[in-house]
């Protein structure tokens, strides 16, 4: 999350919707206070996900909160790690006026990542777009 707000204000994204559970919100928000996430020139909303919906996949809370997505958006999940340099793909989402942009790589940290070490299978991933 830091790499994306650090990232977000210098690339003209002034608008973050950061969407997290309930139980967590408190806490979000102690940490967006600190100096560390000091952004004036971006506006940054926290919309508090109920624990009754907690089962909720990144679509489906997409779905819910719909009516607070008035622009183009950046998805990115919680576990999302990477050294990625994003610039170049807004770049050419912007240039092209393209719908829909989509990073998908086998690895997208090039440096140590922290965690756990455990080999996982190849697992795949299916897009669907309704246009």
């Amino acid at each position: 999350m830091t790499k994306f707000l650090r990232f977000s204000p210098s690339n003209f994204i002034p608008d973050i919707k950061i969407f997290v559970r309930e139980d967590a919100e408190e806490e979000v928000r102690r940490l967006l206070s600190t100096p560390l996430f000091n952004f004036p020139s971006a506006t940054i909303e926290i919309v508090s996900v109920s624990r009754e919906n907690e089962e909720w996949g990144t679509a489906d809370v997409l779905r819910h909160y719909a009516a607070k997505i008035t622009r183009d958006f950046v998805v990115m999940s919680c576990d999302f790690i990477t050294d990625a340099r994003l610039q170049p793909m807004i770049d050419q989402f912007r240039a092209h006026k393209a719908t829909f942009s989509c990073l998908l790589s086998d690895m997208c940290a090039t440096g140590p990542v922290p965690g756990p070490k455990l080999r996982r299978g190849k697992g795949r991933f299916f897009l669907f777009c309704n246009f």
